[in-house]
């Protein structure tokens, strides 16, 4: 007679995946404005880099440490579902907008200013001023409007068709609130046309992030490349960054869907985004 065997012990559980380190506190000495009290800004969530991972068989392309480049792959995001806000606080785009990707965790700013080139600025701007670069930025009359010379008490001021500097306030600290307060007079006297002077035409096959494309003419908005992934078969592809007119929230665009990253072909004539007409490769600009 057959004796039955018992029954094959049961697995123990497989032991419990140990949940992911959560992502580091945004460092508000390399994103100053989040050490800024006084400015009204969304809240600041995990990383551009930790939110959206290259695509399969993409790699993120190397950029050097300290760079505006590297600097722009860590920028803090806000929550997912923040909506862009104009600068009164009212809602422009829902934040479950299909082509909307994430908020980027920085101020607008109170008045209308903070305008799509004048972004470009802003985040040049804070990188400079956190690595302790010098910053100078061109007016549209071609006046060069240096931070080191508002801390000395200088302001811009109009003078007919120019202006001028005029020494009328007291010397101050090189603090993020007083770079706040210089960059809204750069934005008041600064323009696209200063700003593609005061930027370089940069070869399609040569993009890196932090680079730029810009429409020619009105109306005058930007595109940043944010970060770029190249596959072995040498595609690529880019998050773009944006903040159209009026003054609103610096957001990640999306292709739709869940898409974040956008197929690149610097071969082509224009590249394509949602809202706006096509960028010119052409137009491939880079700050000094």
């Amino acid at each position: 007679m057959s004796v039955s065997q018992p029954p094959e012990p049961l697995d123990s559980a497989a032991p419990p995946v140990p949940p992911a380190p959560p992502e580091p506190e945004p460092d508000a000495k390399r994103y100053p404005w989040l050490g800024n009290a006084d400015l009204k800004r969304p809240e600041a969530s995990e990383s551009l880099s930790a939110r959206f991972p290259p695509p399969p068989s993409y790699e993120r392309v190397q950029v050097a440490e300290g760079s505006f480049g590297a600097w722009l792959r860590d920028l803090p995001l806000s929550p997912p579902g923040t909506p862009v806000v104009n600068y009164k606080g009212e809602e422009l785009v829902s934040g479950s907008d299909q082509y909307l990707g994430a908020v980027v965790a920085i101020d607008v700013g109170a008045n209308d200013l903070q305008t799509s080139t004048d972004v470009l600025l802003r985040l040049d701007a804070e990188w400079r001023f956190s690595t302790g670069r010098p910053l100078d930025y061109r007016a549209a009359t071609g006046l060069s409007m240096p931070f080191d010379r508002w801390l000395r008490g200088d302001r811009m001021k109009p003078m007919g068709a120019a202006v001028v500097w005029i020494r009328s306030a007291r010397p101050a600290e090189p603090s993020h609130a007083a770079l706040r307060a210089y960059l809204d007079a750069v934005y008041t006297w600064a323009n696209s046309t200063s700003l593609a002077a005061q930027s370089s035409v940069v070869p399609p096959a040569e993009l890196q992030p932090g680079d730029f494309l810009m429409h020619p003419g009105k109306p005058n908005h930007a595109v940043l490349l944010l970060d770029l992934a190249k596959n072995p078969r040498g595609e690529w592809v880019a998050l773009l960054g944006r903040a159209l007119n009026p003054a609103q929230s610096f957001h990640v665009l999306k292709l739709g869907g869940s898409q974040a990253w956008f197929s690149v072909d610097p071969n082509a004539e224009t590249l394509l985004t949602p809202g706006t007409d096509p960028f010119p490769w052409e137009q491939l600009r880079r700050l000094p």
